[in-house]
């Protein structure tokens, strides 16, 4: 039996010209355009049309009602430009997803009459704004709580190529179990954009999104949740920034200061993820963690891109500030020393994204120059090689046969062959910047490595048979001692002398150091994987309280050996190596 129901809160009522008993509203009191769709009116014979909940450019959001699970829901419509444009690939991607904390599920999507339609679950537990004209300030720690499942889900609509674009505290609703989720995603282009919005950065007026742009709103939310003062608009700060610091208003001063740097007028100087955000603020977020390599990735050129063209800077040359010309300056010289290879000069709070830089051109450059198993006769590379191998090496007949012939080539002598190269796989990245990613995310500096010995892997071998192939197996291992405190940390690489691509990295180390060494580098020596901070914890003490050695391949490309030192000394070393042939 169909029920007459308020377009407002979709409860039943008598009549439709009754009173809401739920709301106390009636329908007298919708002030309806001719543009919306009629109070009652089904999509796809299922969804009930009431009230509108907000409008914005090419999108209008209804309450509604879903007659056949006999539910609330959000039905949100977009004209047909920014379906096309934007919405509807979102749609795509965001459809059915129901494990993601924090985000409003969307249960369906369609198209009717050219304009396309998403149906989202209805939230009840009241928006973020309204929670705010109750609670004028929020202690920064329960602030950070709230917030959590909703940096999760940025992080998650990131990773899938997303920039929600919109986040402000209508956009924010409580979840029946009080958890906080983000709503809908902005409208694509500028053009609905409100330049005095608190929660929209400079660069978003310019249409240069990315993953920064939504850490800024998630900051102005904070820092009003925090102070009962909204951020000024970016325009306004422009010309002279008038925000007050959070140190002032907050116990937590590393908290305070992570907000206030997201909340930076320069690009250059706020996080790039999310992640980056939620470390330097102190929360632990595993989900977001896990993400990362995959935001890097899909953002990271990007980034480097916005934040080395200084033409895309118009909103921030307007301050002509000494101090921010000066910082510019010294920003751009470091991301071009880091590109030419000069390294350690682009801020810190970013040098990850150098690396991630760097890793994406090597596999570009590894993609086109693929590294060989054998050299064969057919090869450019075969004769000079075969001739430098026995003119140089030293035949070595307790390891030759009547397969092959084992030569020991010196080290002194491979400079009179160019072409000679290592036929093994190797990891991506090359000795350098390995050894500065290693001291980078470990916190060692570079003179506290010292180094304490190295060997000199030498062996060239010939097939006889009719093939005539040749593997070569000539590559470099350097051991350094770790010089601070008394953690005896030491640190091993393997490099292929020729090009120095690293083929073994080894870390030795307490549990925590070992576990950390693991999260942070095997996203550069094999970005199609990870470990989670609890797995590896996990991975080490299966190993301490097993036979204290364990060997785990983790994907083609890479090798993870762990061996644990004994009780006495309770350290572990930890190795990620390409698999042998």
């Amino acid at each position: 039996m169909e029920q007459n129901r308020c377009i407002f809160c979709m409860h039943v009522i008598d009549g439709a010209d009754q009173l809401c008993p739920a709301c106390k509203k009636g329908i007298w009191e919708y002030q309806w355009k001719n543009t919306w769709l009629e109070p009652g009116l089904v999509l796809q014979d299922r969804y009930s049309i009431g009230a509108v909940l907000g409008e914005g450019a090419g999108s209008v959001t209804y309450m509604g009602y879903d007659l056949v699970l006999e539910q609330r829901v959000v039905v949100k419509e977009y004209t047909k430009d920014v379906w096309d444009r934007q919405k509807g690939r979102d749609a795509r991607l965001l459809f059915g997803r129901f494990d993601v904390r924090g985000l409003a599920i969307e249960k369906e999507y369609f198209i009717v009459n050219e304009k396309g339609y998403v149906i989202t679950e209805y939230l009840p537990g009241g928006t973020l704004k309204e929670y705010l004209q109750t609670h004028k300030k929020t202690e920064m720690r329960e602030a950070a709580d709230l917030l959590t499942p909703v940096m999760e889900a940025v992080a998650f609509l990131h990773s899938i190529g997303i920039v929600h674009g919109a986040i402000h505290p209508e956009h924010l609703v409580f979840h029946e179990e009080g958890r906080l989720c983000i709503v809908g995603t902005g409208d694509a282009g500028t053009e609905s954009m409100e330049e005095n919005s608190p929660y929209i950065p400079p660069e978003q007026l310019e249409g240069r999104t990315g993953p920064w742009t939504d850490i800024y709103a998630v900051c102005a939310v904070l820092y009003e949740m925090v102070t009962g003062r909204k951020v000024p608009p970016a325009g306004e700060r422009i010309k002279k920034d008038r925000l007050k610091k959070l140190t002032a208003d907050a116990e937590l001063e590393t908290e305070g200061e992570a907000v206030m740097q997201g909340l930076s007028l320069d690009v250059q100087m706020r996080y790039f993820s999310v992640g980056n955000f939620a470390e330097q603020f102190g929360v632990q977020l595993e989900a977001v963690q896990r993400l990362e390599g995959v935001i890097r990735q899909e953002w990271g050129e990007e980034w480097l891109q916005l934040t080395t063209q200084t033409d895309g800077k118009k909103y921030w040359e307007q301050q002509h500030r000494r101090k921010v010309r000066w910082r510019r300056i010294v920003v751009l010289a470091g991301v071009i020393l880091c590109l030419a290879g000069g390294g350690a000069a682009f801020l810190g709070t970013h040098q990850d994204m150098i690396f991630q830089y760097k890793l994406r051109q090597a596999q570009k450059e590894a993609e086109e120059h693929k590294r060989v198993k054998y050299l064969t006769k057919d090869g450019d590379e075969y004769q000079a090689v075969r001739t430098f191998v026995e003119t140089y090496g030293e035949y070595e007949e307790s390891t030759s046969n009547g397969m092959w012939k084992s030569y020991a080539v010196p080290e002194d002598a491979l400079e009179q062959c160019r072409q000679l190269r290592g036929t093994y796989d190797t990891f991506y990245l090359d000795k350098k910047t390995m050894l500065d990613a290693l001291s980078y995310y470990m916190n060692i500096k570079n003179e506290d490595l010292n180094l304490t010995d190295h060997m000199y892997y030498d062996t060239a071998r010939i097939f006889a048979d009719e093939t005539e192939t040749m593997k070569i197996w000539i590559w470099k291992e350097e051991k350094y001692a770790v010089d601070y405190g008394s953690m005896g940390e030491e640190i091993a690489i393997g490099y292929d002398i020729m090009n120095e691509q690293v083929k073994k990295l080894e870390f030795h180390g307490t549990k925590e150091r070992c576990s950390e060494f693991l999260v942070k580098m095997i996203p550069l020596t094999s970005p199609e994987t990870y470990l989670t901070s609890e797995e590896a914890k996990d991975l080490l003490e299966a190993c301490k309280a097993g036979e204290q050695f364990c060997g785990v391949k983790l994907n083609a490309k890479c090798r993870l050996i762990v061996r644990y030192s004994g009780e006495e000394k309770d350290t572990y070393e930890v190795t990620l190596s390409v698999p042998e042939d």
